[in-house]
């Protein structure tokens, strides 16, 4: 099973989780080898570089997108024009090429490369709350089975109340929350978005009709907010 895997979602994270496109095959007896790995370069208004990436790392492993069976895009919590470009562009090539599609939350690729729990990754922070997502000891033995692992907006009391040793936390997290972690004795750590942990983790998911392969933005995003301020406020002035 010929798997490609988009992990760009948090374009701002530095370091080894940096923006990548992985190639990988999963045999018969479940294991998964990394056949090739490219960095995403920064998007620039003149320029991206997710498809030349692509394009990339399938020359590096010799092999054509047609070949390709599965399509695994991180889809966030993240930056909302890249997760926005991740999923699209997961949905042409799995148009083109009759893959299937596998959507990842960010949070479980996060997991993966961390080991084993009891933890919790904090993503997405706005004001006083955060996207967290908690993973139990023994979390990732049944991924096949339970699907996917999603968070809920939290505050810095309901993180304080989390039964779990460490807390993987973006710089967008407020401080307050990451206070609240550190003051019950957790062990504060930033997230990584290893591109190779979720094509491990895409190998091992079930697929999803293509339409569903949309971002997971954790709350609505604020130009939506905003849209729909602007939207009562008109309203209200020709009332």
């Amino acid at each position: 099973m010929l798997t490609l895997a988009i992990e760009t979602s948090n374009p701002s994270n530095p370091g080894p989780g940096a923006p990548a496109v992985a190639l990988g095959r999963r045999g018969e007896d479940g294991t998964v080898v990394l056949l090739a790995l490219e960095r995403v370069a920064a998007s620039s208004r003149e320029h991206d570089d997710l498809t030349p990436a692509i394009a990339r790392v399938l020359a590096a492993a010799g092999v054509a997108a047609p070949a390709l069976s599965r399509v695994v895009v991180s889809i966030g919590p993240g930056g909302y024009t890249s997760l926005r470009m991740a999923t699209v562009t997961g949905q042409m090539i799995a148009e083109a090429t009759a893959a299937a599609v596998v959507a990842v939350p960010s949070a479980m690729v996060v997991a993966q490369g961390a080991g084993d729990g009891p933890m919790a990754v904090a993503l997405a922070g706005k004001k006083d709350a955060a996207y967290v997502t908690v993973f139990e000891r023994g979390w990732a033995a049944d991924i096949a089975t339970h699907g996917p692992s999603w968070g809920q907006l939290m505050t810095a009391a309901d993180v304080s109340a989390l039964a779990v040793e460490r807390l993987l936390a973006d710089e967008h997290v407020p401080i307050t929350i990451l206070h609240a972690a550190r003051e019950r004795g957790m062990l504060v750590d930033k997230p990584t978005f290893d591109a190779a942990a979720l094509l491990r983790l895409g190998c091992l998911l079930p697929p999803i009709p293509i339409e569903r392969l949309v971002p997971e933005y954790g709350r609505e995003p604020e130009a939506v907010t905003l849209w729909r301020a602007r939207g009562t406020g008109g309203a209200a002035r020709s009332s």
